[in-house]
């Protein structure tokens, strides 16, 4: 491997099996690692500008394709031979399980969406001082063929179109969500479902508070790890001599952060260990 990398940045484009490459220049690192998880040729993928690696501040250090690929060579051999510390390594999901999340990523779009088109219906209708249309009512028809302004008069024929035009598209995200959700019931009520996560769903689905939903297990080594994916995290600064605490960074996935007060446990182990395992929704 060695052999084939210094080959690689030496100019020379030949490529053998098992030759590991860095793709620096991709702004999609994620997609490449999926696409390129089934080829020899390709099996370390660094994100876009490349890793994190360490160099001098004495002086300004040059940066060149050749040099940098020679860093990343470097970095992956102390990787490979064990070296902690020096690179971080990420698990790319598989097709089947990037593709068992596109339902839960979906309905929260369309959710975001359907608050999108309520706040406009309000929006057009406070300019007129209605407030008496609630977007989300099943007679919100009925309400609009007998909206009158504020002092009395019909809503103007073109603003009358327009909120017509918004409950059409709000109707249309609404019956998505109602399709999404009754998949989503179907992988919780049948007792062998193809689901990939559907144990876990149907756990999820007994929790008080929580209920369905599509989650990715995660395996933790420690509580940094757990406190590190929830955003639980501290955030201090250091600025000469002054030293202060900035709270908590509220990175990486919210869903799980906000489920976390749920998912403790109702009395302490006499162990001293979590009574539930952290099975969180995917960021």
């Amino acid at each position: 491997m060695l052999r084939s990398g210094l080959s690689l940045l030496s100019g020379r484009q030949r490529r053998t099996p098992g030759t590991a490459s860095g793709c620096t220049a991709c702004s999609r690192p994620r997609a490449c690692a999926t696409i390129f998880s089934t080829r020899p040729a390709c099996r370390s993928i660094a994100g876009p500008g490349g890793p994190s690696l360490p160099s001098g501040r004495q002086r300004r250090t040059r940066g060149t394709d050749r040099i940098d690929g020679a860093s990343l060579l470097r970095a992956l051999i102390a990787h490979r031979r064990g070296e902690p510390g020096v690179v971080s390594v990420v698990r790319v999901p598989s097709v089947a399980e990037e593709d068992a999340r596109r339902l839960h990523r979906e309905r929260d779009r369309l959710v975001a969406e359907r608050v999108q088109h309520a706040n406009r219906i309000k929006g057009l209708c406070a300019t007129q001082g209605v407030c008496d249309l609630p977007p989300l009512r099943r007679d919100r028809w009925r309400r609009l063929a007998g909206l009158r302004t504020g002092d009395g008069r019909a809503l103007p024929p073109r603003l009358a179109a327009e909120l017509g035009r918004e409950l059409k598209r709000l109707e249309l995200v609404l019956e998505m969500i109602a399709a999404l959700e009754a998949e989503r019931a179907a992988i919780v009520a049948a007792p062998a479902p193809a689901h990939p996560h559907a144990p876990k769903i149907q756990a999820l689905a007994r929790l008080k508070g929580i209920g369905a939903g599509e989650v990715v297990h995660r395996d933790f080594d420690n509580r940094r790890q757990v406190a590190s994916y929830v955003g639980l995290a501290p955030s201090p600064f250091r600025s000469g001599g002054m030293v202060r605490e900035q709270g908590i960074s509220k990175a990486r996935n919210p869903k799980a952060r906000t489920a976390m007060p749920v998912l403790g446990p109702a009395e302490p182990d006499p162990g001293g260990r979590a009574g539930l395992d952290v099975a969180a929704p995917p960021a």
